[in-house]
Order: C-alpha cells, then sequence, then structure tokens
C-alpha cells in the first residue's frame, strides 16, 4: 500500500550551469541548476526550477521561510524573526523544559506530545515544565509564552537569525547584571523569578553566586513586572541597599 510522506532536511548548494545534449540535437544547451550536496558528502545536480520548488535558503540574506520552517527551527535551538516585524532587534526562541529522570525508570518517548527529545533531566522529583516559545522584544525586554498571531502563522518572510556568539569566560572582577521583564495581564513573578535565576547561574559560577541579589517590581495594576539581578565582584562594596537584601 502506497502512502504520502513529508520530510525535511538541511542541504549545502550552489548555483551551478550543466551542458545537456539531447539524443536529436547536435548542440548541447546551457541549463540552470544547482549543485548539492548531502550529510553524507554526496554532490548531486539538480535543475533550476526542480530545486527551487523543493528547497528554501535558511541563512543570510533573501530568506522567505514559513512559519513551519520557522518551528522546526526553532526546535534545533534557533532564533527565527520576521522581516515584516517593525521593532529592531525582534526576535522569539524555544526555552527547554525539564522534567524528572530515573536511570531505572524509561523515559517516554513524549510528554505530552512533545518529543522527550526538547527536555532537559531534571532530579528524581523534579516538577515536570513543558517547553515554551519567547520572545526577545524590540525594548530588550522578554514575553514569556509568546502566542503567534494569524498573519505570523500564515506569513512566508521567516529568516533564521546568526548563531549567537560564545560568552567569554567569567572575570570575577567584572560586575555582572540582567533582568527578565514581563508585559501582559497579571505577570507571574515567581516564573520571572525563576528565568533571572537560571540566567544568573548561567553567568556567575557557582562560588560566586552568594554575591548575586535580586530585586523584583511590579507595576501597579497588574500589567508588567521586573526581576533584576546583579553580580557584585570580590573586593567591591556593595551598596547598603543591596546588603539590605
Amino acid at each position: 500500500m502506497t502512502h504520502k510522506y513529508i520530510g525535511t532536511k538541511e542541504i549545502v548548494a550552489w548555483p551551478q550551469t550543466r551542458d545537456v545534449k539531447h539524443p536529436a540535437d547536435t548542440q548541447a544547451m546551457v541549463q540552470d541548476g544547482y549543485a548539492v550536496k548531502y550529510p553524507d558528502g554526496y554532490i548531486s545536480w539538480s535543475p533550476k526550477e526542480v530545486f527551487e520548488q523543493a528547497y528554501r535558503r535558511c541563512e543570510g540574506d533573501g530568506q522567505a521561510l514559513t512559519f513551519g520552517d520557522a518551528i522546526h527551527f526553532l526546535k534545533l535551538g534557533h532564533r527565527v524573526a520576521r522581516a515584516g516585524w517593525n521593532g529592531k532587534g525582534m526576535f522569539v526562541y524555544m526555552v527547554r523544559g525539564s522534567r524528572a529522570w530515573n536511570e531505572h525508570t524509561p523515559s517516554p518517548s513524549f510528554v505530552g506530545g512533545v518529543n522527550q527529545d526538547h527536555f532537559d533531566r531534571g532530579d528524581t522529583g523534579t516538577v515536570t515544565r513543558m517547553p515554551n516559545i519567547n520572545m526577545h522584544a524590540a525594548d530588550g525586554s522578554t514575553v514569556t509564552g509568546w502566542l503567534a498571531s494569524q498573519t505570523d502563522m500564515l506569513a512566508d518572510d521567516w529568516m533564521v537569525l546568526p548563531q549567537v556568539a560564545a560568552q567569554p569566560a567569567f572575570d570575577p572582577s567584572v560586575p555582572l547584571s540582567g533582568f527578565q521583564k514581563y508585559k501582559g495581564l497579571n505577570p507571574n513573578v515567581a516564573d520571572l523569578m525563576s528565568a533571572a535565576t537560571r540566567d544568573a547561574k548561567a553567568a556567575v559560577p557557582v562560588e560566586y553566586r552568594n554575591r548575586v541579589v535580586f530585586t523584583s517590581e511590579e507595576c501597579p495594576g497588574g500589567m508588567e513586572a521586573t526581576v533584576r539581578w546583579k553580580y557584585t565582584p570580590p573586593g567591591t562594596e556593595q551598596s547598603a541597599e543591596d546588603r539590605g537584601r
């Protein structure tokens, strides 16, 4: 029995012409196309029309990806954005989930329909936290649990952003700070604190974390909240305000 299938694969390609000669012709014709290099190193050639119907560029200029393509790259850990967004520096990204793990208990392949590959392993008793898609807004704030609009889902102007360069090694003599900000109805400060703590742990080694302080601010009316963290280097006097927290 035959069935229909759909697949996604990443390849490397470059424009390349080829001389094509039919048995009835006396002179070869030049045909536009692409050389295609597959992950196993095999190189083939594809006519221009066939190639451009099957593949879409996913790096650099000229990207025109679908929302489905964007989700695919989010799951791979990339940042994605739309060319049609007006705000500068806006992008969305996926935060991995976490769940309890025990080497004696086999893990299910899916959690709530989501592949277990998108979860980090926590200790036994860890509360399951589902992966979520967040937005980095134009003002630098984080929109936790970003929801795509109808236009976002139907748009064909999505693009994959370059990977972020590796962070420099931690220097204990350099002050550090960061924040998590939420704009919307009834922000969950506990979730923001958890996210800010994750950021601080990623930036500051464990032996210096006793010098990290957290502050939270809630906007009257329950429409906005911010959690900030600040690292003060050893030998540097912390302010009275910091010491009091």
